[in-house]
């Protein structure tokens, strides 16, 4: 039936010289029509058979459906049985019946008794069944026949009477098909939609991050089977389109079913997402047992989100076996990169400059420039450049060293780089070392990996004899010695000049390591060729491997003890030792990882004038700073002297702060002094808090001190005696160490740690005595 509304009419009358219009809106709202109509509800067969023989007789029955569903109709025919009943039963209570054909039959062979059926599109009569589908209609139709023939064959052995079966005609809008909507994160390369099972007939397919299937049908179920990204896996599936579908539970591989819902109104789509979890390990402060020699580890920079290989090689190193892609522009800071702590993306330490496509570029003409972008090809030739070059001063971000100056020594090497962090640029040499004037080429990574392949430099920087500079050579495919880990070096040339060369025949690599203020060492190889310690100006554009830098090694490039964490204590080993600078006095000192927390193994001496590796013997106050300390507000190291024996005794040595300094132990701090004033007095069971450690350290626990008392060795004890009542005693090899904690005991008295004949125990004394102090910062 059709509704027509009429809404929003006004009709207005005007004189001619004051004409106007107003708008008239016309609906029109048309309703889904769907109507079955039979020509006859009885359809008779008149069956007399005569003297022992049979009788057939066939009637048609035309079903005529009309509607306006724009997907057309599904007709269907349904009973109770299959036989055809008689209406009353025999004397004896029995209701025979006929029942239908077993096979399909035409008129002129139809078995007695039996009864079937046929359309106008088939010649035989088939069996019939409780439930008969017949050809859809896919269109809308105003009337469409469907004509439907009976018949039926019987001897006199059938009793006589009135069979009959109660028929029901169905006729269905078919649904419509909907597009279907998949959505997905960079993490999946494409989406397959299925029918039948996981591995069924493909009906459609989204790639990049998603798009269209057309034509699902409604109330179909579909299986949506994604090809994931190296290195990502499913995470979650979410069916966005609310009323729309219905969505499965989802298998470890990220296959989900999806039964499309009835579209309940325009506003409604199908529509779901796929996104994934990036299970690639970051580069930066990579553990060390991510990096193996059996295979190659896929890791990602966390500054970029490109993706590198891995893997230990024969040197013992773990080193990236893909060359680095860092682009021009990119901003170095203390989270991503081989840069000093402290630097944001808003402040980075380095920019690297500005990326120039092309293979003909006019840069690389002076030592700042950095960076040439091209395809990121495997395969390097004449005219393919891969990945990406750089200057000297961009590979080593900027070319100087941990004081902030210019490094131009031959043999120095750079603090920093554009490695990920925790890692950093090979060395050609070791500091101060002139690889092609002495054998200590026989220094530094590119040495250590060059011979760990094969390659003969006992007389030179340089092998060019085929059978040991060539099996260097041979690893850039892969190749080489059985049982060590591909190289996988690319022959990437070099870009000088402003001209790009020898790409396929040679490949070159910057170290971190000065030849000169104009030159830098690279290592070099070409078929039969392999130099550890090559020369040439800072101006080329060469390529970058990065090497992982060793517990020891990170831990020493932070610097200064107030720049280390305790996330970075939990990320390294213990035994893990390095040597760190007091940002307060630039006093340097051992420190070690021992029982999972990070110790400093040389005594403090803060307040006391000497630096670097050197103890000072007399006193200079110095200001702390909750910048610089492990005080809550400025405080100064005293200039009253332990030496002064009521500051070294219950008279005056409970409230005022003292120390002495020595040149072979370090500084002594009575418990005051220690604690930077916070306890004070004869009646104080306070517990510590602050006290003259750098930012970020504090005196030691009791618990922490037994913690350690099983590894002497590791924590350096000196015998370095003790103050008491103004005297300096009990030091050297027959005499104790004693070291503060910041447990109380009693009003008076501090746990401490003491040493004795090569043995660390637990002890407790009067705070007004001047010992020794050792800082700690825990792990995370």
């Amino acid at each position: 039936m059709a509704l027509v509304s009429l809404s929003g009419l006004v009709l207005g009358l005007g004189h001619s010289a004051n004409t106007y219009a107003d708008p008239v809106t016309l609906r029109a709202t048309v309703e889904p029509v769907l109507r079955v109509t039979l020509d006859s509800d009885l359809v008779s067969l008149d069956l007399s058979p005569i003297n022992s023989t049979t009788a057939f007789d066939n009637e048609d029955l035309n079903v005529t459906v009309v509607t306006n569903n724009q997907a057309g109709y599904n007709l269907s025919l349904t009973a109770s049985s299959t036989d055809l009943t008689r209406t009353t039963a025999l004397a004896d209570n029995t209701t025979p019946t006929i029942p239908t054909l077993t096979t399909a039959a035409s008129a002129d062979n139809f078995p007695v008794n039996r009864w079937g059926y046929r359309t106008d599109s088939t010649a035989n009569y088939s069996p019939f069944a409780t439930t008969i589908n017949f050809p859809s209609v896919t269109t809308p139709t105003d009337g469409t026949n469907t004509t439907i023939n009976f018949a039926a064959k019987i001897n006199d052995a059938q009793p006589a009477g009135t069979y009959e079966l109660d028929l029901v005609f169905a006729a269905t809008a078919r649904p419509t098909t909907q597009d279907f909507i998949i959505n997905f994160d960079s993490g999946v390369s494409s989406v397959a939609v299925k029918t039948g099972s996981t591995t069924g007939t493909t009906v459609g397919s989204v790639a990049t991050t998603g798009g269209t299937v057309a034509g699902l049908a409604n109330g179909a179920t579909y299986y949506l089977v994604p090809t994931f990204a190296e290195g990502y896996e499913f995470s979650s599936w979410t069916n966005d389109s609310g009323s729309v579908g219905t969505l499965g539970t989802a298998d470890a591989n990220g296959i989900v079913t999806y039964t499309v819902g009835d579209q309940v109104d325009a506003g409604d789509i199908n529509s779901v997402t796929l996104a994934t979890e990036d299970v690639r390990p970051a580069m930066q402060n990579l553990a060390d047992d991510m990096c193996v020699t059996s295979e190659p580890t896929l890791v990602k920079d966390t500054r970029d989100g490109k993706t590198y290989t891995v893997q230990r090689l024969a040197d013992g190193k773990c080193w990236m076996t893909s060359n680095l892609n860092l682009a021009g522009g990119t901003k170095l800071d203390s989270e991503g990169s081989n840069v000093p702590a402290g630097y944001t993306q808003s402040n980075p330490y380095y920019t690297l400059p500005g990326s120039v496509s092309g293979t003909n570029s006019s840069d690389f003409l002076d030592d700042s420039t950095a960076y040439v972008s091209n395809k990121t090809n495997t395969t390097c030739g004449s005219d393919a450049p891969c990945y990406s070059y750089y200057s000297w001063l961009a590979a080593t971000a900027g070319g100087k060293d941990a004081s902030g100056n210019a490094v131009t020594s031959n043999g120095y090497n750079t603090a920093y780089s554009i490695c990920p962090k925790g890692w950093r640029l090979p060395t050609a040499t070791t500091s101060n070392a002139y690889a092609q004037s002495s054998n200590n080429w026989k220094t530094g990574d590119f040495y250590a990996l060059a011979t760990a392949y094969g390659a003969n430099l006992e007389s030179s920087y340089i092998d060019n004899s085929s059978a040991t500079g060539g099996n260097f050579y041979n690893n850039v495919n892969g190749g080489n010695a059985a049982g060590k880990a591909p190289v996988y070096l690319l022959l990437a040339g070099l870009y000088y000049s402003g001209s790009f060369d020898s790409g396929g025949s040679s490949g070159r690599y910057w170290s971190a390591t000065s030849y000169s203020s104009a030159r830098g060492y690279y290592l070099y190889f070409a078929s039969g060729y392999v130099g550890s310690a090559n020369d040439g100006n800072r101006k080329l554009g060469l390529s970058v491997r990065c090497v992982k830098q060793t517990d020891a090694e990170i831990l020493q490039s932070v610097g200064t003890m107030q720049n280390v964490t305790s996330e970075l204590v939990s990320s390294i080993a213990d035994g893990t030792t390095a040597t760190l600078t007091d940002s307060r006095d630039n006093q340097s000192y051992t420190v070690a990882k021992i029982n999972g927390n990070l110790w400093m193994t040389r005594n403090l001496a803060i307040g006391c004038n000497g630096t670097g590796s050197t103890y000072g013997s007399s006193i200079s106050s110095k200001a702390l700073t909750s910048a610089n300390s492990n005080v809550s507000s400025d405080w100064s190291t005293p200039t009253a002297l332990l030496s002064t024996s009521a500051n070294s005794s219950s008279s005056s040595g409970y409230t005022t702060a003292a120390m002495q300094c020595n040149a072979t132990y370090g500084g002594y701090y009575n418990y005051k002094a220690a604690t930077a004033g916070t306890i004070s007095g004869s009646s104080n069971i306070g517990a510590q808090t602050y006290d003259i450690c750098p930012k970020g350290w504090r005196l030691p626990t009791q618990s922490e001190f037994n913690g350690i008392t099983g590894s002497p060795s590791a924590f350096s004890p000196v015998y370095s005696g003790s103050y008491n009542n103004g005297s300096l005693s009990s030091t050297g090899s027959s005499g104790y160490g004693y070291w503060w904690s910041s447990t109380p005991l009693s009003n008076t008295h501090r746990y401490s740690l003491y040493y004795r004949s090569g043995s660390l125990n637990g002890d407790y004394y009067h705070r007004y005595r001047g010992y020794s102090v050792r800082c700690v910062l825990a792990e995370q």
